[in-house]
């Protein structure tokens, strides 16, 4: 009966160990598509991912995440077909220039211009800029312009893949 146990333990250890390396698959290779900017070599870089090596889909996350921890890109997939890696990217725009109208203190320009954290030749997401929306209005106010409003406008360049942000 003790030989019976430890058998059908034995049997469920392996089964368990078959389980989780089925899931795991050998990459030979990575095929990237939709990059514009970056090269092919710079995003495997990021990956992290080593050619003739097992990955399962927690591996996968983790190069997703790498990449997106970049801030390079606006959209990330990651699949694995028959041992290739296929990542297909979609680029974020590059912010191209930065401009404040309406203010004339070259000091206070300066200092805006150092307090928000999308800077020229800095990758553009929507999420740092919302947030340095917030920190232009909450310079102003502390700078006793209590009543200025911010309105932005992004301009857009498909072609160069780069943007302006204007704040008014």
């Amino acid at each position: 009966e003790d030989l019976l146990e430890f058998f059908i333990f034995l049997f469920f250890i392996l089964l368990i160990f078959l389980t989780v390396s089925s899931f795991a698959e050998t990459i030979d290779k990575v095929e990237i598509n939709g990059n514009k900017r970056l090269s092919d070599d710079s995003i495997f870089v990021f990956t992290n991912i080593e050619i003739n090596k097992n990955y399962t889909s927690n591996d996968l996350n983790t190069v997703l995440k790498n990449l997106y921890k970049t801030n390079f890109f606006k959209n990330v997939t990651v699949r694995i077909d028959n041992n290739t890696l296929f990542i297909d990217v979609v680029e974020n725009y590059i912010v191209e220039d930065i401009i404040f109208n309406g203010i004339k203190n070259k000091k206070m320009l300066e200092s805006l211009r150092d307090i928000v954290k999308l800077k020229s030749r800095s990758s553009y997401t929507e999420s740092i800029f919302f947030n340095d929306v917030n920190t232009v209005k909450n310079f102003l106010k502390n700078s006793g312009y209590y009543f200025s409003d911010v309105q932005t406008s992004i301009e857009l360049n498909d072609q160069n893949n780069t943007t302006n942000l204007i704040y008014n």
